[in-house]
């Protein structure tokens, strides 16, 4: 029987200061306090500030704001915003606010505020919780949350005890903390990620799947029973050795202090293979009293009876010698080429099948002269055929497959890391590693033409592929990287407008690789038009016209309704068009309304006055005709001529020649001329 909330013994909670000071607006409704911090629910990238809501004045709120530095889950924030159910901290809004102190804007998300203060609010051991209490206060909200995200197709990849609060001062509700401010899994301890999930770094976990939040729930719930955080004090390498070797229930729990009654919820929960361990449904069941099966915890793992030597360790199972190849490339490449891992492989582990592929890989060629990147090339490769389940491994790095457009976004605000991701895909490691993951029975394979079409866009160098439409492509929802938009966030193709109207303001070009990228990938920008931005210079009338018939759409689909900056920037492009006319009076009609429609602001104005087909056949079969009228008052000159001698007046000859000559290119240019204005 669950235990009456009112046994729950009080804790000490850090008093949070009422809002005071400036304010910063999130909407109409809500109002953030930068000089009001919660630090009980700040890390390192996101802060926590008191809020405010004018819709409800006397209910305490905390708004959550973002860095630059990662991307938030913004597919997430839409599926969950004003979901109020048991079990859940209710997102109420999310969006963009101008942050004091900063360059540019911050994204926010404004939470109701856990009057409560957190369920674990110090790292060292604790009192364990009994089992009634944990089934009501932990496992019954927590499964509850869960199934309503699960619904939503949300994973929460961020179930730890840190991070679950009482939502009441009198602390009866227990609900999930917030989870969508960072990429998943990135603030999770390595004890409350799977294996896998360990083994890569925290900002390449993933999205990861239901399963990996059962896991971190089977291990809060471990903490809870215990007192005490699992693998506290543990190194991380070692951990992961045992956990290989163990299990991760048998390297993190205390069996000497967990009851016997919650035995079966946590082998289940905790099961390292993701094909047994239990599902939300048979949680609820469990709790509902229903007898769950828990299974064996250990996936089945082939160990060698003689270790192999690498760094200061000793391993003795292909998945541990990866994970510390991984970290230690470069030495392993040595022991990749000498054959020394491959031969341990056949001559210890037993395996010759993987060993004949070990060194197919070590020869196979790269394609690529630089030495560093062979080298990580192949010890990726051979990474990947030791431990199909693990990350993708490359110079240090270690990286999921659905992670890798966070690791991209967090490498590229640090110089220098651009090109390491860019080498990752380029060595075709990702396509290996689906295939080998998929061999192994694992169900965690990319999406078909995944792989290819990141191939194609690294090897393309053009503007508007490489590395920073792969970035854009992987993170449909992150902010354009470019300096040319600082102070701006660009993240959806409403906002590059505004963006290219600053940049045309100053004496830049307006877009960059980053911006080039960006417009490919949301804009559907092809690569002539991406060239000609890139080039303005070199731009001829048709090069002109399609920059601006891209930014013309772009502003009738998204807005804003005015930009003069571009605009003028746009007609100093495709002013040799109007330039080009024949006819005077049209000519500066049009340089007028280029001038008019340049100071509105209004790229389709300026579009439709210099996109005519019409105009340009109509001027150059004026022009024509003018010609033509020309050339035969000549002729009549000349015959003029010819019957001088027939003339004794020399005023008179002159005087009819002139007027042959003015009557006929008269005839032939007012003609045309008044079908021009008539027509324009």
């Amino acid at each position: 029987m669950a235990e009456p909330a009112n046994t729950i013994e009080p804790e000490e909670k850090e008093a949070v200061a009422g809002p005071s000071g400036p304010s910063v607006a999130l909407g109409n409704r809500f109002q953030i306090f930068p000089s009001t911090p919660i630090t009980e629910m700040s890390s390192a990238t996101v802060r926590a500030y008191v809020a405010t809501d004018t819709r409800d004045p006397g209910l305490p709120r905390v708004a959550l704001v973002c860095g630059n530095e990662l991307p938030a889950r913004l597919e997430g924030a839409k599926a969950m915003k004003s979901i109020d159910r048991p079990g859940l901290l209710r997102l109420y809004d999310f969006g963009l606010v101008d942050w004091p102190g900063t360059t540019g804007k911050r994204l926010a998300l404004i939470y109701d505020f856990p009057e409560g203060g957190p369920l674990w609010n110090q790292s060292g051991p604790r009192d364990a919780w009994t089992p009634p209490k944990l089934i009501s206060h932990l496992l019954s909200p927590a499964a509850s949350a869960l199934s309503e995200m699960f619904l939503r197709n949300v994973i929460h990849r961020a179930v730890r005890p840190q991070n679950l609060y009482w939502l009441d001062q009198a602390r009866t509700r227990v609900v999930l903390g917030p989870c969508l401010a960072v990429p998943p899994g990135y603030d999770q301890p390595a004890a409350f990620e799977t294996i896998e999930g360990a083994m890569a770094d925290p900002e390449a976990r993933g999205e990861g799947t239901r399963a990996d939040d059962m896991f971190a729930l089977g291990m809060t719930l471990m903490a809870f029973a215990q007192g005490s955080m699992p693998g506290g004090g543990l190194d991380p390498e070692e951990a992961i050795s045992r956990r290989i070797e163990r299990s991760s229930f048998d390297t993190f729990s205390d069996m000497n202090k967990l009851p016997a009654v919650l035995m079966d919820a946590m082998r289940g929960l905790t099961n390292d293979w993701e094909g047994d361990r239990w599902t939300v449904e048979m949680l609820r069941g469990w709790i509902d009293g229903k007898r769950q099966q828990s299974t064996q915890t250990v996936p089945p793992l082939l160990r060698a009876a003689k270790g192999f030597r690498f760094g200061n360790r000793e391993y003795k199972n292909a998945r541990d010698l990866a994970h510390g190849m991984g970290k230690r490339w470069e030495a392993a490449a040595r022991e990749l080429r000498n054959g020394n891992i491959a031969m341990w492989v056949r001559n210890t582990l037993g395996d010759q099948k993987l060993h004949d592929r070990i060194q197919a890989s070590v020869a196979e060629p790269t394609g690529d002269p630089n030495p560093t990147f062979n080298d990580a090339t192949i010890v990726a490769r051979a990474c990947i055929l030791l431990d199909p389940m693990a990350p993708v491994r490359f110079r240090g790095y270690s990286v999921t497959l659905d992670g890798l457009g966070n690791a991209l976004a967090a490498a590229m605000r640090k110089p220098g890391m651009g090109p390491i991701f860019a080498d990752l895909i380029r060595s075709r490691t990702l396509g290996a590693w689906a295939h080998f993951h998929k061999m192994a029975g694992g169900k965690h394979s990319p999406p078909n033409g995944f792989v290819e079409r990141l191939s194609k866009w690294i090897d393309d160098p053009a503007p508007g592929n490489g590395i920073e439409r792969c970035l854009y492509e992987l993170n449909p929802n992150l902010p354009c990287f470019s300096e040319m938009a600082a102070g701006m966030w660009v993240s959806e193709p409403d906002h590059v407008l505004e963006a290219l109207e600053a940049a045309a303001g100053s004496s830049r070009k307006p877009i960059d690789r980053h911006i080039a990228a960006f417009l490919a990938v949301h804009a559907g920008a092809d690569p002539a038009q991406i060239k000609a931005l890139m080039n303005p210079e070199q731009v001829d009338v048709q090069g002109g016209l399609s920059i601006l018939r891209l930014l013309a759409d772009l502003q009738a689909q998204f807005g804003p309704p005015s930009v003069p900056k571009l605009t003028a920037w746009c007609a100093g492009l495709v002013r040799q068009f109007v330039d080009g006319l024949k006819h005077l009076p049209l000519r500066q009609s049009q340089i007028g309304q280029l001038n008019k429609v340049s100071e509105e602001g209004d790229l389709k104005q300026l579009l439709d006055l210099v996109d005519n087909e019409k105009m340009r056949e109509v001027d150059s079969w004026g022009f024509d005709a003018a010609k033509e009228a020309y050339a035969a008052a000549e002729i009549e000159i000349v015959e003029i001529r010819g019957g001088a001698k027939a003339r004794t007046a020399y005023a008179i000859r002159t005087g009819k020649e002139t007027a042959a000559l003015t009557a006929a290119s008269l005839s032939g240019v007012v003609g045309i001329g008044s079908l021009l204005l008539r027509l324009f």
